[in-house]
């Protein structure tokens, strides 16, 4: 067919169009254009439609291959005369590549295909500018049309949006009756890219975007902005501070470090990653979120700092990252400036939300704001003020399993809103309140942390916030805060292996001595903090500091005549007797703690006295009994759904029915415990059960398996600073290679294990003594007698580090 018998475009659509039963505002919304420019294709007013414009229109109509084939050739060929106007671009020019982003790039150009309004958001730093510049960079093939770039953050403004879009597209000789108009008529049916860079202080004048995309059907728009701007079709993508290094050995694969290594390189052109200081530059993007700005800013210091010294002086963050290249956009001069940037678009009650919001560490739920930010406001006021902020890129939103509204600050925000809040003269007020709050919620908990709640209430302790109530009540000499305080959290403590944070706090807190007891629930207090800090010394090894505090809070706790405090004292007693091989003792404080928790009708104490009942007998080798006295403790914590200590008196089920030559049994107790421990993180009670596993394939003779065991219970026996937990697992690895393996190491690990318990001051269970002189004789045997004693104290003599790292020797 020659060109001149091809049917008018503009006919064949309309023909094509009332076949389909079409107005064409429906066509016009199925093919993602105007109505008004379809009217103008089958009048002929617009006689070149773009190519990409003819194939939404064959879409949106479902023509057959043969119709949409005599569509597209009935579209007249363009005559040189009118040709598309230039494709016109006005990119900056990037001084330095990026560094990363490319899966971001990636993003943004795919939803670029699919949306025609995507708006890059995210706090003050992130980049936002950068990684749109490049976007567009990586896109002139996808906008022959040009690509162009709007800055408006010199506005002052909403008014003049339109004029500055209008000249950066060189459209002012163009004739119509308003900018909008012009700037439509500029662009045409080019396939144009349009970034409008930092829209969110002049948000007024978003509008002009919906205009803009309803005339011209070729345009995609960019926009950079700290808030959304809620269009109608917006896509929204959240631009994330950079990946942080999560490999401590090679921190340079991260792409916050390759940022800090480029510009350091700018001011120091010989900086390099060392060995010496990687842990540390690591520590710098950590400390500055991966916030690109907050990086860039900082490594401009190392021209003066070394990067020890530069990471020492971040808690003067906003003094520190005070230098910025001149020709840096007045606001990114200082990371403070960025944020007071952000800060100045917030309403007041906005601002002093946010300054309140700094007193949170690690993340916050909307209770906890209206309980310390907002006391006298109503929940929904709470719920739109955090909406407000989170919709300003200030305050993020977490991604909890259970769908529960929590947030979170970056560092770098927070450290700006403490520094608003110190300004506002409230910083103590907001700091009170916080404190009191996360007090009731440790109080709330601590008794759920027996029971069936205790699951949910682990994971709803904020441990972060309740370091920082600590910490305002040790600094303030707010005794009782901080004696109610650490007595209701020692069981999370110790059910998250922090016991030596534990005891931290407690000699912080009990610093002062006892404190006047003026009522008896101050008394209570006291007696909770004592054997909160007697339970985590034990933790520890620390038998002698326990068995003094908890001495101390016997008679305090008789005086008050509460039979659970009294119970529970016992008990910890007890414990320690055993471990002291005290058992007659022992049993005694057990017996006691039984006979009270029964007439208290108290099950979970009687629980914990019958499991110490059944550690007395396991050292008396009497393991039937041992037995059943755990069965029992197992039945009463199974009835009161206390998870964190099943794991523990499963352990010792399982040891007595292994003595009683019930393996299988032992297996599945074993097995049983370490699945709840690893449910629970609880990594002390991994490593405990670990052991257990180590004794079981040592006594099917399964050296590889139980050799395995020892060494992962060793590594988190070690990460939490446990020495009787460490000698236990030397221990247990000495008694399986004295059966014929490695006699030699056997010896070298008795020798190192008996150094460390005498340090401690700690001797091994009863239970365990045959075991390790049984192997002790086995090894003696096979070197003789000179050569054992030698290895034995070259053990002893090895410091042990060395031992950990290399348990089985090089």
């Amino acid at each position: 067919m020659r060109t001149d018998d091809r049917p008018p475009f503009g006919d064949l659509l309309r023909h094509y169009r009332e076949a389909a039963s079409l107005t064409r505002e429906e066509l016009a919304e199925r093919a993602g254009l105007s109505a008004n420019g379809i009217a103008a294709l089958e009048r002929g007013e617009r006689r070149y439609p773009y190519p990409h414009t003819v194939r939404a229109l064959a879409d949106a109509l479902a023509l057959s291959e043969e119709e949409r084939h005599a569509f597209i050739a009935a579209v007249p060929h363009r005559r040189r005369a009118t040709a598309d106007p230039p494709a016109h671009d006005n990119l900056p020019a990037p001084v330095r590549p990026l560094v990363g982003r490319r899966r971001e790039v990636a993003q943004i150009r795919q939803l670029l295909t699919t949306s025609r309004l995507v708006t890059l958001t995210g706090v003050g730093g992130t980049g936002k500018t950068r990684l749109a510049l490049q976007v567009a960079a990586e896109s002139k093939d996808a906008f022959p049309g040009g690509r162009i770039f709007v800055d408006l953050s010199p506005l002052d403004d909403p008014r003049i949006v339109p004029g500055t879009i209008e000249r950066a597209l060189d459209a002012q000789q163009a004739v119509g009756a308003s900018p909008e108009e012009r700037i439509a008529r500029a662009i045409g049916d080019r396939n144009l890219l349009l970034i409008v860079d930092n829209f969110e202080h002049v948000i007024e004048a978003s509008t002009i975007v919906s205009s803009l995309l309803a005339t011209a059907p070729g345009l995609r728009v960019l926009a950079t902005s700290r808030i959304p701007l809620r269009l109608y079709g917006e896509q929204e993508f959240r631009v994330p501070p950079l990946p942080l290094p999560s490999n401590p050995n090679r921190p340079e694969e991260s792409e916050a470090v390759q940022l800090f290594l480029q510009a350091a390189r700018a001011v120091r052109p010989d900086f390099t990653l060392t060995p010496a200081n990687r842990e540390t530059v690591a520590a710098i993007c950590h400390r500055l979120d991966g916030l690109p700005l907050a990086i860039e800013l900082a490594a401009a210091r190392i021209r003066l700092f070394p990067p020890e010294a530069l990471l020492a002086r971040l808690s003067e963050r906003h003094a520190t990252l005070g230098t910025a290249p001149r020709d840096l956009p007045a606001r990114q001069q200082t990371l403070r400036q960025a944020f007071d940037w952000s800060y100045a678009l917030l309403t007041p009650e906005e601002r002093a939300l946010l300054a309140a919001l700094g007193v949170f560490a690690g993340g916050f739920t909307p209770e906890a704001v209206q309980a310390v930010c907002l006391e006298d406001g109503a929940p929904t006021e709470t719920l739109m003020g955090l909406e407000a902020l989170h919709l300003s890129s200030l305050v993020e939103r977490s991604d909890v399993p259970d769908g529960s509204l929590r947030f979170y600050l970056l560092e770098t925000v927070r450290a700006y809103a403490l520094a608003r809040l110190r300004e506002s003269g409230a910083m103590d007020e907001v700091r009170e309140r916080h404190a009191h709050y996360f007090l009731g919620v440790a109080e709330a908990a601590a008794p759920a942390l027996t029971g069936a709640g205790q699951t949910t209430w682990l994971t709803r302790l904020e441990h972060d916030n309740l370091r920082a109530a600590l910490r305002w009540a040790i600094e303030r000499g707010e005794l009782e805060v901080g004696l109610r305080l650490s007595g209701a959290l020692w069981r999370f403590w110790v059910a998250r292996g922090l016991a030596r944070e534990g005891r931290r706090w407690f000699d912080a807190v009990l610093a002062a001595g006892p404190p006047p007891f003026d009522t008896p629930e101050g008394v209570r207090a006291y007696c909770d903090a004592l054997i909160g800090a007697a339970t985590v010394s034990m933790r520890l090894g620390e038998l002698d500091a326990a068995e003094g505090l908890l001495t101390q809070c016997l008679p305090l706790a008789r005086s008050l005549g509460n039979p659970h405090l009294v119970a529970g004292t016992l008990t910890q007693l007890g414990h320690i007797a055993v471990r002291q091989g005290r058992l007659a003792a022992a049993r005694q404080d057990y017996q006691e703690s039984l006979e009270r928790s029964r007439a208290n009708a108290d099950p979970w104490g009687v629980a914990m006295a019958h499991a110490g009942l059944g550690d007395v007998a396991l050292a008396e080798s009497d393991y039937a009994a041992a037995r059943d006295a755990f069965e029992e403790a197992c039945h009463l914590v199974r009835a009161e759904d206390d998870q964190l200590n099943l794991h523990i008196v499963l352990c010792q089920l399982g040891y007595a029915h292994l003595e009683l030559g019930a393996t299988e049994a032992a297996r599945t107790c074993f097995a049983e415990s370490l699945s709840l421990a690893r449910a629970h993180r609880n990594r002390r009670g991994i490593a405990l059960a670990l052991v257990q596993h180590g004794r079981l394939a040592d006594r099917l003779g399964d050296i590889d398996r139980a050799l395995f065991a020892y060494q992962e219970s060793l590594e988190i026996y070690h990460q939490n600073g446990s020495r009787p937990g460490i000698a236990d697992c030397l221990e247990g690895m000495a008694v399986t290679l004295a059966r014929g393996r490695d006699p030699e190491q056997a010896a070298r690990l008795l020798g190192a294990a008996g150094a460390l318990r005498a340090a401690v001051g700690r001797s091994p269970l009863q239970i365990d003594r045959a075991e390790l002189t049984r192997a002790a004789t086995r090894a003696r045997a096979a070197l003789g007698e000179a050569t054992f004693k030698a290895v034995l104290a070259a053990g002893a003599a090895q410091p042990l580090e060395e031992i950990i790292d290399h348990p089985l020797g090089e």
